[in-house]
């Protein structure tokens, strides 16, 4: 059975699934929809609120990335308008910008990458889960 497909036979076949990209980003391609046979025939499932939650952090990063230099990188500005935009963090002191891009950037290139990107937003979500905890508490 196709990864993209819950049951099989299916008369389409994993060719008539191709990737989708995001309007306004031709380049960053999304996970195929996955089909399902059933009684009525062929119909699209719809993504899990956990798939959303991935595919929205996916292309956030890549709706700010590449305005300056690398489209694979943030740069200082840009991480500071994703930041800014996206995250409802209140508006943050330049050295503040400064110094999280410092903890960021781990290779030093003066851009985020996505792995870089991923690491800030797995902090941000275990803060999170330690303010619904102590909540909860």
């Amino acid at each position: 059975m196709s990864p993209t497909q819950e049951s099989e036979p299916s008369p389409l076949g994993a060719a008539a699934l191709p990737a989708l990209a995001v309007p306004s980003l031709p380049w960053v391609l999304l996970p195929p929809v996955r089909i399902h046979q059933g009684l009525l025939g062929l119909h699209p499932v719809m993504e899990t609120p956990l798939e959303k939650a991935l595919t929205t952090m996916v292309t956030t990063f890549h709706k700010y990335s590449g305005r300056e230099g690398s489209k694979l990188t943030l740069s200082r500005r840009e991480l500071k308008e994703l930041i800014k935009k996206e995250l409802c963090l209140g508006e943050m002191k330049e050295s503040s910008v400064d110094d999280l891009m410092k903890s960021l950037d781990k290779n030093s290139d003066q851009e985020i990458d996505f792995k870089e990107y991923s690491v800030f937003l797995t902090t941000l979500c275990m803060a999170y889960n330690d303010f619904f905890l102590e909540d909860n508490q």
